[in-house]
């Protein structure tokens, strides 16, 4: 996983319907190309800005509906995982 961290802080988070804790914020906004205060919601938004809630209810959703295929591809080791990604990638294309 890019943002190198466990994949079991976040469900954990989700469940108390929490947030992650400093470091892992940190990590995440890193790969997401993105400050902490964005994803914590904290900057204002721009008129031109999707609905962050909006699209955070969805990806929760996503999250839960996938949450065992997540934790089976974080056990890979990371050429197996990576292979997975590629064949998840080449077969969305179709």
């Amino acid at each position: 996983m890019e943002a190198d961290f466990d994949v079991s802080y976040i469900s954990k988070g989700i469940e108390r319907n929490g947030i992650p804790i400093a470091d892992t914020a940190v990590k995440i906004a890193n790969a997401l190309n993105v400050s902490v205060e964005y994803l914590l919601d904290m900057e204002k938004k721009t008129a031109d800005e999707p609905d962050t809630e909006k699209f955070q209810k969805k990806d929760i959703a996503l999250y839960r509906k996938y949450k065992k295929n997540i934790e089976q591809l974080e056990k890979l080791n990371q050429k197996e995982r990576r292979l997975v990604l590629q064949l998840i990638e080449t077969l969305s294309r179709r």
